[in-house]
């Protein structure tokens, strides 16, 4: 993890993009900001699975490269 922003802060960046800014993204948001390790995709999934199975590995790939974006996260 590089920053802290907050959840209101990632919505506001993400309609900003002109993207929804859904609850399965703020749930990846939240998951991401719990993995204090280096961690993959697959680990990001997984956990967001864990807490609503209806959130598709498709949707965490495409919202990764957000949080890298928006610096919360770093390659």
């Amino acid at each position: 993890m590089v920053k802290a922003i907050t959840e209101h802060e990632f919505k506001d960046r993400v309609k900003d993009k002109g993207l929804r800014a859904t609850s399965e993204r703020s749930l990846i948001f939240r998951e991401a900001l719990k993995m204090h390790d280096h961690f993959s995709a697959e680990d990001l999934a997984y956990h967001v699975r864990r807490k609503d199975k209806t959130v598709s590995r498709a949707t965490v790939y495409r919202t990764i490269p957000l949080l890298v974006e928006f610096g919360v996260l770093r390659e």
